[in-house]
């Protein structure tokens, strides 16, 4: 009875979130533009990355259509290939829907409106130093956005347990912040491209899945045992 309970165990309570349980994306991306010489990296500059958040965080609507899980980001790491790695745990997640939105040009003359979807996440990044002609740009932040022009991502404004599907996003990037000390402390950018965001189980999910495993090839090997001894 007890191997036949851990055996449900491992099997079923992977299947599902629960309340307050810690959610992981993984994420990789790309450098487009070409930036040199202001930061050290050439277009097709690859950064992979993961972060991960508390499941039941309070929700703080922002507006109608906004809603902001505030200090959600329980942990955030990035590897920027070939030049450093960083950390963040203080940020947040924006979940945006159904947004009434306008764009206008140089002249104030509307170029286009409609109505959108967004998945924001937004927070501290520390630990990368990158080279550039102004001097050296130390990390300050992240900022990952995936914009839907068509609103068709979201029907509600409920924190997304699982990765947003990127087909339906127009915009998928992710920015990095960097202060550079060759200006007094001045912010700048760098975009790079996002190529995909997938679910990474937690530890226990594994180890639960791991020991339902184990107990089911118990099982069956008590039984098969038992059928012998019978014979």
């Amino acid at each position: 009875m007890a191997w036949a309970s851990l055996m449900v165990m491992g099997i079923l309570l992977p299947c599902g979130v629960s309340q307050g349980a810690l959610v992981t994306f993984a994420f990789e991306a790309e450098l487009e533009a070409d930036l040199q010489p202001f930061y050290d990296m050439d277009p097709g500059q690859k950064l992979r990355g993961k972060f991960t958040f508390e499941s039941n965080t309070a929700a703080s609507p922002r507006s109608a259509y906004v809603t902001r899980y505030d200090n959600s980001i329980e942990a955030f790491s990035l590897n920027l290939e070939g030049i450093g790695t960083g950390t963040g745990n203080d940020g947040f997640i924006d979940i945006i829907d159904s947004q009434p939105y306008t764009i206008f040009d140089s002249n104030g003359q509307v170029t286009s409106s409609g109505i959108r979807d967004a998945y924001v996440v937004d927070g501290r990044l520390n630990g990368i130093t990158l080279e550039g002609s102004l001097g050296t740009n130390i990390s300050y932040g992240y900022q990952i956005n995936l914009l839907d022009r068509e609103n068709e991502s979201f029907t509600t404004q409920d924190l997304a347990l699982t990765p947003p599907d990127f087909s339906t996003f127009e915009i998928r990037s992710i920015n990095l912040l960097w202060t550079n000390t060759g200006t007094g402390g001045a912010i700048g950018y760098t975009p790079f491209q996002l190529t995909s965001i997938t679910a990474v189980p937690e530890p226990s999910t594994n180890m639960l899945m791991g020991l339902g495993i184990v107990a089911m090839l118990l099982h069956r090997r008590r039984r098969t045992s038992s059928g012998d001894a019978v014979k």
